[in-house]
């Protein structure tokens, strides 16, 4: 596997945990209707995740990523199937990508600056695929979280990194 191959397959090894939890919750459980009192429900994090996605995909052919011009669909929160459909179509895209890993890309990300400019910093398309799975896992961590207070288990890899996962692999077994 290429440079390119590797990062994207990292990215939607993570997707496909999403896409797969959607498919294992309830609708009720998805917007968090039963539990409200935990704040930010599963819903908004999957929909930040994938605008995340979203931003890096739309601002690749002008090598400009603008992770602030997000789209905050609400109903990505709301509604299972739309937001399963749109998983599918950012795991459609980064199955196409092509790009080498060393692409030079400007990023942008509100650091609370108000020069403009200030916000905007130069990065490469492995990079920016990095930060992307190690943002959704953090989040997948919060969801993980979350569910978990509803009584609803994620799995014990859900919102772990890989480099944890590797970690606990190469722990000795506790004996009984």
């Amino acid at each position: 596997m290429n440079s390119t191959e590797t990062m994207v397959a990292d990215n939607l090894r993570c997707l496909q945990q999403g896409l797969r939890l959607l498919t294992e919750i309830g609708d009720a459980l998805y917007r968090g209707e039963a539990h409200s009192h935990l704040g930010s429900g599963i819903g908004p994090h999957l929909r930040h995740t994938l605008d995340h996605y979203a931003s890096l995909l739309a601002g690749l052919p002008s090598g400009k990523i603008d992770y602030d011009a997000r789209e905050r669909n609400p109903r990505l929160e709301r509604d299972r199937e739309f937001a399963r459909q749109q998983f599918e179509h950012v795991i459609a895209g980064l199955q196409q990508l092509t790009a080498p890993p060393d692409l030079p890309l400007t990023v942008k990300v509100d650091s609370g600056s108000h020069d403009d400019d200030a916000n905007w910093s130069r990065s490469t398309l492995k990079r920016e695929m990095q930060n992307l799975v190690s943002h959704t896992i953090h989040h997948y961590a919060i969801i993980a979280i979350l569910l978990r207070a509803q009584g609803w288990e994620p799995g014990e890899e859900f919102g772990v990194a890989p480099s944890t996962l590797n970690y606990r692999k190469s722990l000795p077994a506790c004996a009984p």
